[in-house]
């Protein structure tokens, strides 16, 4: 029985044989595709994904998607096998950041303000990237831009972009209040002198209310900007951290100070009670010459000219033929002027780990490139941080930009302490209050302490 077993055992393999050869013979090609599909499988590139969070002003997501590219570019030069793939996560409010975290979605490079960086350390969303130090791209940056990357002693997010907050003068109105061309010209060197300050400038604007040569005196592009606090702070005299106690300074007098500005403002008729509403239109009506003084950032000359509807030469022209800037002046006589920024920073999500990194970080350098960094210049207003960047020939062949880069020497950010993003909110209501309610300055600063003292843990804060 087993030897019969055996013979056709002999005679089924001889035939599979001889069938075998007989496909090789008439290959229709499935075979060869299988093969070449098991050869293409087995070395398949790697794909790391990347998710960046969304964030379209200026040109950002356009110098994402050109560091995406190239960075494949150096890796196929390179001989490596790898490819780096960009998946984009929706922007999302900061809470709303938070509950993604702690729902298992991150994202690997995320974009925030430099105030950010307490809270969303204090989170878990974030991690250092002292490798920034020995980045080639970031070595050229200024030491006041090192500052506001580095929180606690370790490098937290990677500077994106810078501004300045100017304020803009109605030149055509000060000539019709009398003003020579000579004083206006001096006008930006009295500011830098301390020789013109808030109150002057508010005065001027009364006046220009008064005598019907302007509709508003003050427009900001927005109660919940950077320009607000930046009056804020110039009435003051002092930003509201001690950065070496790393607290928060509440000071009785100068917030009094800061409200009194304001309801000034408002009974002079120089502020108008609908302040914050004009955020989106201000801009129109600074270029119809119904605003005296206009305080936002560098974003703002865009803005204008956006409002303007004419070529980039035509705006220029008539931008400086009937305008003029400086910055913001001092609270008091020879006190010094000031401006404030809010730079966006790069940030990289503490679940990235060490594989992972270098394709990280390669990103957030290749989208720095100094031509994309004059790109998003030019889409958004917004200044180039290295000084490649700025060497970029079309930062040159802009004339604002040429002249108000100076101001990068005199502008802060605001600190990025735990305790501050409620100091701010709440000196926002407060103001509210006095803009919409008609509280008094007393009033406003009792709400704000109020407030304040209720929701913030008090060790972190200096109360004088």
């Amino acid at each position: 029985m087993r030897t019969k077993l055996s013979m056709l055992f002999v005679v089924l393999l001889g035939l599979t044989l001889v069938l075998g050869a007989c496909s090789a013979n008439n290959n229709t090609g499935e075979q060869t595709a299988s093969t070449a599909e098991v050869q293409q499988n087995s070395g398949a590139k790697e794909v790391i994904k990347i998710s960046v969070g969304e964030d379209d002003y200026g040109a950002r997501m356009l110098n994402y998607a050109a560091a995406f590219k190239a960075l494949n570019e150096e890796l196929v030069a390179e001989g490596k096998n790898v490819e780096v793939v960009e998946d984009i996560l929706p922007a999302v409010g900061d809470d709303e950041l938070v509950l993604q975290a702690q729902a298992g979605q991150w994202r690997d490079i995320s974009m925030n303000s430099s105030l950010d960086i307490g809270w969303e350390l204090d989170a878990g969303l974030i991690q250092p990237i002292d490798w920034l130090k020995e980045s080639e791209v970031f070595k050229t940056l200024p030491q006041n831009l090192w500052d506001i990357m580095e929180y606690q002693g370790h490098v937290y997010g990677a500077i994106q972009d810078m501004d300045a907050s100017p304020l803009y003068i109605n030149k055509t109105a000060l000539k019709t209040l009398g003003w020579s061309d000579a004083d206006i010209e001096g006008l930006p060197d009295r500011v830098l002198k301390g020789d013109f300050t808030m109150d002057d400038m508010l005065n001027i604007a009364t006046e220009a209310v008064d005598k019907k040569v302007t509709k508003y005196g003050l427009v900001s592009d927005g109660l919940d900007n950077i320009s607000v606090q930046d009056i804020n702070n110039q009435i003051m005299g002092f930003e509201p951290y001690d950065q070496e106690q790393s607290k928060v300074i509440f000071d009785k007098k100068g917030i009094t100070d800061t409200y009194n500005f304001w309801e000034k403002g408002i009974e002079s008729g120089a502020i108008t009670k609908d302040f914050a509403a004009l955020e989106d239109v201000g801009f129109g009506y600074f270029v119809n010459g119904d605003v005296m003084f206009f305080i936002g950032g560098t974003g703002s000359y865009n803005n204008m000219k956006e409002a303007y509807g004419k070529s980039d030469k035509e705006f220029e022209d008539w931008f400086y033929a009937n305008n003029t800037f400086s910055l913001i002046p001092a609270g008091s006589k020879g006190g010094k002027p000031g401006s404030l920024a809010n730079p966006r920073l790069y940030y990289v999500s503490s679940k990235v780990d060490e594989k992972k990194m270098p394709y990280v970080q390669r990103i957030i350098e290749l989208a720095m490139a100094p031509n994309l960094q004059m790109d998003h210049t030019l889409a958004s207003g917004k200044l180039p941080v290295t000084r490649s960047g700025q060497e970029d020939p079309r930062f040159s062949e802009s004339r604002f930009l040429n002249d108000v880069a100076y101001m990068l020497d005199y502008t802060k950010v605001r600190p990025p302490h735990l305790a501050y993003p409620s100091y701010l909110q709440q000196q926002i209501k407060g103001l509210e209050a006095l803009m919409v309610k008609g509280a008094t300055a007393e009033e406003a600063y009792a709400l704000f302490e109020g407030n304040y003292k209720q929701g913030v843990d008090q060790d972190q804060v200096i109360f004088r």
